[in-house]
């Protein structure tokens, strides 16, 4: 429930991203965290990160997930890097929504055809 308040919070600070762009990766990434853990937790180690998360039909975009949310991390605190932060933020929640969209069936072309419809507008607008 404390992962579901931080995303919550992270994502009625969305308004001020371009202000306060750490605050809102960090609360999303402890959110994010807190909630994978409890999985872990719930289903034990093994059976949470081996069998379900990382070996399984959609390893490519776990892992892509975790790699991003560890650059956003480490760009937020380590760096204070506005820039990289908010570019690894956004790379995080695509693979974010790869990663969701996976489960659904033929979610994963939906997902595809949003965010290229949604960079042919920002490209038509830029």
């Amino acid at each position: 429930m404390i992962g579901c308040f931080l995303i919550l919070l992270s994502l009625l600070m969305l308004p001020f991203i371009i202000i306060q762009v750490r605050s809102v990766a960090n609360l999303f990434n402890f959110g994010v965290i807190l909630i994978l853990l409890s999985f872990s937790v719930l289903w034990g180690a093994r059976g949470f990160w081996i069998d379900r998360f990382f070996i399984s039909s959609r390893s490519a975009y776990a892992i892509g997930f975790v790699i991003t949310m560890g650059l956003c991390i480490y760009y937020s605190f380590i760096k204070e890097s506005y820039l990289m932060t908010l570019v690894a933020l956004a790379f995080e929640l695509c693979f974010l929504a790869y990663f969701i969209a996976s489960y659904f069936p033929g979610g994963i072309d939906g997902v595809t055809r949003v965010l290229s419809a949604a960079w042919a507008t920002l490209t038509a607008c830029c």
